[in-house]
Order: structure tokens, then sequence, then C-alpha cells
């Protein structure tokens, strides 16, 4: 990827050639990748995707996470809904996330990102915490390295809702190399 590469979100969705085209008309050569239909996660599938998104040209740096159940609808909501902070569906999407990294490596990309939800800036809440032993346990996964494979990967928070200081902080607590930022303004 060229330095400062243009790059576009892409929602594949069900039709990923469509998503693609979309990008190659404008002439965009990079894309963070929406979560496939689980049609694309595996198999045949997963197979297929390869080819399309080789044959597209279009050079997919992330693939980000999103999960079932989450709503934008307005804060209270995001709160109660996205990411990893709602105890209720924490577990679920901790492994939909390492999911969604083992697919990443199979087609290719290093980058995994997700809106872990609203990190708790008093480091005494039990969710912070929570979060600090969740995120450490999705950040070995993405750099784990097997005698069939090594992941090698970065895990990303999508982020821009909490302080810059609560989040370096809380970078600082989970204390893995392979955690990084997607910033997006749009949240501030």
């Amino acid at each position: 990827m060229e330095p400062l590469a243009l790059g576009v979100m892409l929602g594949f969705g069900d039709d990923p050639r469509k998503v693609l085209k979309k990008a190659q008309d404008l002439r965009v050569p990079t894309g963070q990748m929406g979560r496939p239909s689980d049609k694309y996660l595996a198999g045949e599938g997963l197979d297929e995707l390869r080819t399309i998104i080789g044959e597209s040209g279009v050079e997919i740096t992330t693939v980000f996470c999103g999960f079932k159940g989450e709503s934008y609808a307005d804060i209270p909501t995001v709160r109660r809904t996205v990411g990893l902070v709602p105890g209720a569906t924490r577990a679920e999407r901790v492994e939909e996330t390492k999911q969604i990294i083992d697919f990443a490596r199979a087609i290719g990309v290093r980058d995994v990102a997700a809106h872990i939800g609203f990190i708790p800036e008093d480091r005494t809440d039990p969710d912070h915490n929570q979060l600090v032993e969740v995120l450490q346990d999705i950040c070995d996964h993405a750099a784990a390295c097997s005698e069939a494979h090594c992941n090698g990967q970065n895990f990303s928070l999508e982020t821009g809702q909490e302080t810059g200081q609560a989040l370096l902080q809380f970078i600082q607590d989970v204390g893995r190399d392979n955690l990084k930022v997607n910033f997006d303004p749009a949240n501030m």
C-alpha cells in the first residue's frame, strides 16, 4: 500500500463483487472491509471471496468486526448495545472476534478493528478491568503463532468517543504491542 493511500469503508454483505466494483469505479485502491455474511467466512465461500478480492485489485487493509444487535441510534443505546462492553453478549462477541481474526488471516489481512463500546474511564469500574482482560485475550489470539501458522496481526480499537487520556491509559493497561487505534473522527 502506498503511504496515505485513499481508502473507504466497504460493507460487504452478500454481494462483495458489487461492493468492490464501486471501489474500482471510484478508483479507490484500498478499503476496510465490514464483516461479510457467514457464507464467506470458511470453506468454498472463503475461497470464492479470496478470488473476488484478488481480481478486484482493491487492497483490503482491515477487517471490521460488527456484531448482531448493535445500535447507534443514540448515546444511551450505544452504551447498552455496542461492542464488548455489554456483559450479556461479551463472551459470544469475543468468540466472534477471534473468528474474524482467523478469517482476516485467511484472506491475508493483518489488521482487525472493532468498536468495543465506551471504555469506562474509571479504572476501578469492574467493566474496565474485565475489558482489559478481554482485550489481552483478543490481542494474544491476534498475535499467536503455532506450528501450523502465525497470525502476527494487530487489533485496533475503532474509537473517538472516550478522551485521549482514557484511551491511552486503557492501551497501557492492556499492555499488548499489537493493540492499535483505528481513529474515527465521526465518533467525536
